[in-house]
């Protein structure tokens, strides 16, 4: 049959539209052979190099190179940057908004749940990081907001450790009350020890309390317009006993006084007095207490006083001791009591401390302590008695002694001269010195165990070891600095001789008669004096 050109002419062009309308359906990849070098995209000769790179305008997926757009138009839909879901126009359709797929904006999961626990979180396990975060991460505590939050008994974050504490030296705001100092070696709150601990200058060593600092008052013999007086720093009391006599009671006050004049006024404590009277900060000299035919200092009935920075001095023609005490406690430190015409310091029923002092050249004797307790650190006795003195520098009579690092030579009796006891006395003397004036037996004290010191009695004591034995007809004077002036710090001759008597204890003082440090560990200087060499 034959077509007629009008036929054959709407054949071609229908054949035509039919081809247009394929392509227009399923375009070509528009990457040529030559623009991608000669491999054919998603086949086998277009793969991957050893670093899983392509040509430009190709991504590796899975070893073989395709092209990028087959990646960006694979997803069914995108997020935009506002946040609106956008969908994809078709395959191969390229929007030219900036976009990123579902699989951009998933986040890595929690190590921890902090609903669970910022401590003790069961997901943080590590012990460098025990805590979980606001943000769901284990961490130390450095990365939390509160230590507080944690356990309220450790608020504080230990820089060095990590870990939520009791306290550091920087924060040691939980410290306070009975536990007012932070133990750095341990990150705990722990009583007070040591006066020069307390913000105050003051520790209440009965209780391991500090002094506040809100409860103070002054003392300057010398003030202008005594009957004014306030006790404040520019109104101060002119008498010691004017400012102990405006201290409440139950109420730990500490009294500054300044060394400008001897005080002359008899000072006694009564009741439920807590007091603390101390040399004014930053004087270098003791301030003076010297009282005409009486004792210069007394306490009674259950007052508990600190003496620090005095010189006690008799001035009496009567048997009185330099500080008398009678049902109290007593702690006296950085001080000397001289010149009394009895004992130095005489205690019954009380409680007695005497640290870093002398006692000296006091008629009745060094010490005397009856149905109580005494304890000497650092304290040189020396000069004491005469010869109707029943001790020269401690009697003890049915009491404890406790003696620590001190020494006691050259007092006088014509009982034992350097420790008499009687009835029931039992105590320790370690790291001490403590030899007569010559006398065969200058201890006779059987409850009272003796070692790491040097003596010259060889009976009359509990020997506890490592004693240094001496003949009390072998004594040098020139072993020590003045000792009738009351200084029995050691010569050059005197540290050859007690360099290694003593030993370095769990609880002993580590510092000396002046402040000067002992050693951590090993062998000691017996006695109150460590010379630095």
């Amino acid at each position: 049959m034959r077509l007629s050109w009008t036929a054959l002419w709407f054949a071609f062009a229908s054949s035509v539209g039919v081809a247009m309308s394929c392509a227009q359906q399923f375009p070509v990849d528009s990457m040529t052979e030559t623009e991608t070098g000669g491999c054919t995209p998603g086949t086998e000769d277009c793969r991957c190099d050893s670093e899983n790179e392509c040509e430009a305008g190709l991504v590796c997926a899975g070893s073989v190179c395709i092209a990028d757009s087959a990646v960006t138009t694979n997803q069914p839909t995108t997020t935009s940057e506002t946040g609106t879901d956008e969908t994809t126009e078709g395959p191969g359709t390229d929007t030219g908004t900036a976009t990123s797929t579902d699989s951009d904006t998933t986040t890595e999961p929690s190590e921890c749940d902090p609903g669970e626990g910022v401590g003790a979180n069961p997901d943080c396990s590590d012990p460098d990081a025990p805590y979980c975060s606001s943000s769901g991460v284990c961490t130390d505590c450095s990365g939390i907001a509160s230590c507080g939050d944690v356990d309220a008994g450790t608020p504080a974050c230990d820089e060095t450790s990590g870990l939520c504490v009791e306290c550091t030296p920087s924060d040691a705001a939980a410290c306070e009350g009975t536990s007012p100092i932070c133990d750095a070696a341990t990150s705990a709150c722990v009583p007070c020890t040591g006066h020069a601990q307390c913000e105050s200058g003051a520790c209440r060593l009965a209780t391991g309390e500090c002094f506040p600092v809100t409860n103070v008052l002054w003392v300057n013999k010398l003030a202008a317009n005594c009957p004014e007086a306030t006790g404040s720093l520019t109104k101060p009391f002119c008498e010691i006993q004017s400012a102990v006599n405006a201290v409440p009671e139950n109420t730990p006050t500490l009294l500054r006084v300044l060394p400008t004049a001897p005080y002359q006024t008899q000072v006694q404590f009564i009741g439920t007095t807590v007091v603390a009277v101390f040399l004014d900060s930053g004087e270098q000299n003791n301030f003076t207490l010297m009282v005409a035919d009486k004792s210069p200092i007394q306490l009674n009935a259950g007052a508990e006083v600190y003496l620090d920075g005095a010189t006690i001095r008799g001035d009496s023609d009567l048997p009185d001791p330099g500080v008398f005490c009678k049902s109290a406690d007593l702690w006296l430190s950085r001080s000397v009591v001289r010149n009394a015409t009895g004992y130095g310091v005489e205690g019954e029923g009380c409680e007695l401390d005497i640290s870093r002092s002398a006692v000296f050249s006091n008629d009745g004797g060094g010490v005397s302590v009856s149905n109580g307790a005494l304890r000497l650190a650092n304290a040189m006795l020396t000069n004491n008695g005469g010869g109707s003195s029943p001790a020269g520098a401690l009697f003890v009579d049915t009491a404890t002694l406790d003696i620590v690092y001190s020494t006691l030579a050259f007092n006088v009796a014509f009982g034992s001269e350097a420790i008499e006891c009687n009835g029931n006395s039992q105590g320790t003397a370690v790291n001490s010195v403590l030899f007569g004036q010559g006398k065969a037996n200058s201890i006779d004290c059987p409850g009272l165990n003796v070692s790491n010191s040097a003596i010259d009695s060889s009976g009359g004591i509990e020997d506890g070891g490592d004693i240094k034995l001496y003949n009390p007809m072998n004594l040098n004077l020139n072993w020590f600095a003045g000792p009738a002036m009351g200084d029995l710090h050691l010569t050059a001759s005197g540290a050859n001789e007690f360099a290694t008597v003593g030993e370095v204890m769990d609880g002993l003082p580590r510092v000396d008669y002046d402040g000067d440090p002992r050693p951590e560990d090993g062998l000691d200087f017996a006695g109150a004096d460590r010379p630095m060499r």
